[in-house]
């Protein structure tokens, strides 16, 4: 009975997801990130710092503290920010500025501007992440808030399947090329996800 009941309660938020464009929408915002940016930027970020910025372990070490300060720096913006600008708008700006500022780091060669680069994206895409889940948890149905929290983590388990694609690419294409693929890829996605879903942008 126990197993039947979880399998009826899945169905049943899979099918409000379906039936709710802001739901839908809002979670295919969140793969995006999981495919297309951590895998390219932490999961590369060695390769960066051995191969384009031509940096030693301390330097790995900086890219990363990068990175973490940036996600505390979006976080907090958000935070501050609050509901005044919007949720609409702030999911628009910090999906716009995560594609500016990841193609800067495809055609960025010198390290200190890597730097900046990362932690200004960490801040971007760590701000769309919370702008999303605050998003969904304001959105759905007080019943099902539990089922729609477990399909977010199904929809960020896809990251495997990014890092795997972003190995490949550095690989055969190197990490710069690999970099500005993937942030095409992440551009073409949310646009179309943008303007398939437009109650995301009134939100």
């Amino acid at each position: 009975r126990k197993l039947r009941s979880a399998l009826k309660d899945i169905g049943e938020a899979v099918r409000y997801t379906f039936s709710e464009p802001l739901m839908l929408g809002l979670l295919l915002l969140m793969a995006l990130p999981a495919m297309f940016v951590m895998p390219f930027v932490a999961g590369l970020m060695p390769v960066l710092a051995a191969e384009v910025f031509k940096v030693g372990p301390t330097g790995l070490g900086a890219l990363f503290s990068a990175m973490g300060a940036g996600a505390l720096l979006g976080n907090l913006t958000v935070a501050a920010v609050g509901t005044s600008v919007g949720m609409g708008r702030m999911l628009a700006i910090t999906s716009v500025s995560t594609v500016v500022f990841m193609a800067l780091l495809g055609f960025n060669q010198i390290f200190g501007f890597g730097i900046v680069i990362i932690l200004v994206l960490s801040a971007s895409f760590t701000g769309l992440l919370t702008l999303i889940n605050a998003a969904i948890q304001v959105a759905v149905k007080d019943e099902m808030r539990g089922r729609i929290g477990g399909l977010m983590m199904v929809v960020w388990g896809i990251s495997p399947l990014g890092f795997l694609l972003s190995g490949l690419l550095a690989e055969y294409l190197g990490v710069s090329r690999a970099i500005l693929i993937a942030t095409a890829a992440l551009a073409v996605f949310r646009l179309a996800i943008y303007f398939r879903f437009k109650v995301i942008r009134h939100f």
